[in-house]
């Protein structure tokens, strides 16, 4: 079985899922980022621990999926300009592709790879759509502060960056 079609297999089953009914948290509990290990475009295992304490953007996306290829210079840009913001770019593709455009676009941040890891990740940060791009904005306690679906605006990182 392919990487593509396993992706696809679990993108079914998400949505399926959140088809369903996913529970939702509907009181005032902070929500904290997932825990996860991850190998980054380098074959290091990346681990979420790794980045504890410091604010953090992760950004799910693909190569194959023009949005995300769209925000990446905009991303690329803010890592540069914010060194106290964490960049993270799990993607949804094979890691041949993903490092291509990855290289491409001139991407500084961690790029992390594996299939069903990205996958488990994405829903744990709350992707409750199951589209990309998809970004989480994760506080230096860990706390989950932003979420948005499709390409991340200017204007909004802009104001997500405010907190910083």
């Amino acid at each position: 079985m392919t990487r593509a079609l396993v992706i696809l297999i679990a993108l079914v089953a998400l949505g399926t899922g959140l088809w369903f009914g996913q529970l939702q948290q509907t009181d005032s509990t902070p929500e904290y980022r997932a825990d996860w290990e991850l190998p980054d475009q380098t074959g290091t295992l990346r681990k979420a621990s790794e980045f504890d304490g410091q604010w953090q953007l992760v950004n799910f996306w693909a190569s194959w999926c023009a949005p995300c290829i769209e925000e990446i210079p905009l991303l690329v840009a803010t890592q540069e300009r914010y060194p106290q913001l964490q960049i993270l770019g799990p993607a949804m593709d094979q890691i041949e592709p993903a490092q291509a455009a990855a290289d491409r676009l001139g991407v500084t941040y961690p790029i992390l790879f594996g299939d069903m890891g990205v996958v488990n990740w994405m829903t744990a940060l709350g992707d409750t759509r199951g589209a990309l791009p998809f970004s989480v904005l994760i506080d230096p306690d860990g706390i989950i502060r932003e979420r948005h679906w499709g390409a991340l605006p200017a204007a909004v990182l802009d104001e997500w960056l405010q907190a910083l």
